[in-house]
Parts: structure tokens; sequence; C-alpha cells
């Protein structure tokens, strides 16, 4: 028996005794649960599953496998739910998603959500201006964790200035500063909250694929404390320091090759930032922690997360 159909056999229609699928078809919009409804070729099929076989346009095929590993991914979270004996109102919906692909479309959602996926980029809050008493609970996290490392101050040029002599240690347990730092390190803004999720998503995904990944971590600037000025929204114009000398350009960066390329080729780096907030020429909040984490590409992994409202606190 053969079947040839087009948007009638698009979702919805499951096929006793299917063993070969062609389609060549692409994704489409992406809408993952319309993807997933096509997957005629899933079921229960162990007792001929030697006989399958499936053809695919490569799209496709890269969205169901994207599709299975965050189906999965989902599967886990809900039994530590049940394992737990918590209640499905508490299981937040964040997700690890490919970002070629969105849950549904979006006319159906009566709550927005926020994606991404960190690759080689740096990530650190939009927003440094918070409240004192987030500031100080940051203080004393972030302390807490420098005095449980093995910080060694780092080589760099000997015309360096104290803004740029930083403290360093390799081969941290990334688990270790998943617990005691980053899951613990507060931020405000919606933006950051989003963000935060997406960054601890993305490195739980990395440590359940391999338990032993490590980090580097950088006290930036431990002799000195770094002035930053603020704008309004209580951001910064930029946290990172910048190369030294910028002038001339062919010995840019010859001193000191600036923040953003502190960071190892292919693990995580977390940068501990210790800043002062001035409007101006006056200093108005002073010891400011800031964490910037640094994601290799090797640990990209999309993601989505949707906060409810019972959950926002």
């Amino acid at each position: 028996c053969v079947l040839i159909g087009g948007e009638t056999m698009g979702r919805g229609v499951t096929v006793r005794g299917l063993t070969v699928t062609y389609m060549p078809r692409g994704i489409g919009a992406g809408n993952a649960d319309t993807i997933q409804q096509r997957g005629r070729f899933f079921g229960y099929k162990k007792p001929y599953f030697g006989y399958c076989r499936l053809y695919l346009e490569h799209s496709k095929l890269e969205a169901f496998q994207n599709y299975v590993e965050h189906e999965e991914y989902m599967r886990r979270q809900l039994k530590k739910l049940q394992e737990n004996s918590r209640p499905l109102r508490e299981w937040k919906r964040n997700f690890i998603l490919s970002p070629s692909l969105r849950p549904c479309r979006k006319q159906v959602l009566e709550l927005g959500y926020a994606w991404g996926n960190f690759s080689n980029k740096w990530v650190w809050p939009d927003v440094i201006d918070i409240p004192d008493s987030i500031i100080q609970i940051n203080r004393d996290i972030v302390k807490k964790f420098i005095h449980s490392l093995n910080l060694i101050e780092d080589s760099g040029h000997a015309d360096c200035t104290d803004f740029h002599r930083h403290k360093i240690s390799r081969g941290i347990r990334l688990s270790q500063a998943l617990k005691q730092l980053l899951v613990r390190i507060q931020v405000s803004s919606v933006k950051d909250i989003h963000d935060n999720i997406g960054l601890l998503l993305q490195l739980e995904h990395a440590l359940e694929k391999n338990p032993d990944e490590v980090c580097t971590i950088y006290q930036m600037s431990f002799k000195i404390r770094r002035e930053r000025s603020l704008r309004d929204g209580g951001t910064i114009s930029y946290l990172f320091q910048g190369p030294a000398p910028v002038r001339p350009v062919e010995r840019q960066g010859s001193i000191y090759p600036g923040d953003q390329k502190l960071h190892d080729a292919g693990d995580v780096t977390i940068q501990l930032h210790t800043i002062d907030l001035a409007e101006g020429k006056e200093i108005v909040k002073r010891n400011v922690p800031v964490v910037a984490v640094w994601l290799p590409e090797r640990l990209a992994a999309g993601w989505i997360s949707q906060v409810q409202p019972a959950q926002e606190e």
C-alpha cells in the first residue's frame, strides 16, 4: 500500500504498519508542534523496526533530531518533578530547543516567551544599577565563591597597569561554579532574567552530556576597582576594559588584549568584576559585583523560556 498526500496528511495522521516514509518538504515556518505531528514514522514499531526506512530533506532531518533532544530534556524535567512529589504548576517552562524551531504559532500562546543560543559569546547583565539588597547578596555570593578557589596572579605584560592585572584559576569543575555561583547570583531586569535562565539551561545541558566539564575563573582587576558611568535605565556603556594601547593600530593590544579576549578557546570562562558606578563625577554605588560568562561554540544549544505569572517571584 502506498499513500501519497500533501496537507491532507500534514498532521494528525497515523498509519498502522508504516515502514517507509519519503518526505521531501522542508521545515516551513519551523513550528515544532507541526513538525512533530508529521512524524508518522514514530510509534510502536519494535517488532518490525529493521524494515523501517526514512527519507527526509536535510533540514527536516535535523529538525526531527533536535525535536527528539528537546522532548527528552522535557521528560527529564517532568520526571524530576514527579520524583520530588511536586505539583505540575511548579514546572518552569524552560526548554532546550533548536533556534531553527519555535514551539508553535505565537497566536495560540497566551504568554510570550524569550529564546536564544549563546555561542562564542559573553553573557552579562544589562542592568547593573540594582537594589542595594540584591547587590549585598551578590557580594556575599561572589566573596564566598572566591574563597573556595586557589587563585593565582595571571602573568601579563610588564607594562600592564593594575587595571589589567587579574587572578586566575583553571580546571574548576563547572558543576561547582554552577552550584556555588551562577544559580545563586541575582539579576533584576526581565531581559537579564531570561538571559540568565538561558545561560543556566545551556550549562546544565552541557553537564548532562559531560558531568566533568571544567571552566576557567578570572578575578578581574583584583588590585583596584574600575569605574563605570551609569546611563538611563541603570545600564553602563560597556563592562569590559579595552585593549592597550589603542594606537597606533599596529600596536593595538600589544600590552593588554582587552577583557573580551580573556577566555579559554574551548571551555566556559567566568570573569568576576567588581566596579564602582558613577553619575557624572560622583560615585553613587561602590563595590558592585558583575559576573560575565563566555560560552564556547561547542556548548551551543537553543533554548526557550516562558515565565508564568505564578512563578515570577
